[in-house]
């Protein structure tokens, strides 16, 4: 039924299920099986052209392309559950959504910069309040009493997406890890000079 979606898991993850070898399954592989079950999963009796997983990353991907905004998205998906069958498994809004995605593990960490660009708050950094190069502030200032903000927000902030994690997930998956190190396995013609590696 959904194949794409089954091997796009085993491809991110990077886990081979022929392992003769029986282990105790922990966190990182039972967040696993519980991903590879919702590919399989119907979103109700009949419904052979989605899953779980895929008509979530679809709907992601609907949300992000049009930029749909929190509520219109969350109301979206409750009419789409009311016009459904009363047994689909359709998440119930936003926030499950990303919580059934979120288990690929390709996270982001969100680090405060400077409001002008000099220098960002992050290690050794990540207690200063002011721009060590222009002394600007790094939070908005809170307006006391008057305002229900408890948490500093920061003027200006940028997201920092992990490569390693993501280089795992490409040398994991048998179709891409060939590419990726062709420069080191090719077979050179001699004589000629068709890249600089070759040199």
């Amino acid at each position: 039924m959904n194949r794409p979606y089954e091997e796009l898991i085993f491809y991110v993850t990077g886990h081979n299920l022929r392992s003769s070898v029986e282990e105790p399954p922990n966190a990182e592989i039972q967040k696993f099986f519980e991903l590879l079950y919702s590919t399989q999963k119907q979103i109700w009796d009949g419904c052979s052209t989605h899953s779980e997983l895929s008509i979530t990353v679809r709907m992601l991907s609907f949300k992000t392309e049009y930029n749909i905004l929190h509520d219109c998205f969350n109301d979206f998906i409750g009419l789409m559950k009311e016009t459904n069958p009363a047994d689909n498994l359709i998440p119930s809004n936003l926030y499950r959504m990303k919580k059934l995605v979120s288990k690929l593990g390709l996270t982001t960490t969100k680090i405060d910069c400077c409001i002008n660009g000099c220098m960002l708050y992050y290690k050794d950094d990540a207690a200063k309040v002011y721009c060590c190069t222009c002394n600007a502030p790094r939070f908005k200032p809170n307006l006391g009493k008057q305002c229900r903000q408890k948490k500093d927000v920061s003027y200006s902030h940028l997201f920092y997406l992990p490569i390693i994690p993501r280089l795992q997930r490409l040398y994991a998956s048998i179709s891409s890890s060939g590419h990726m190190r062709w420069h080191k396995e090719k077979i050179a013609k001699s004589g000629v000079l068709s890249l600089p590696s070759d040199a």
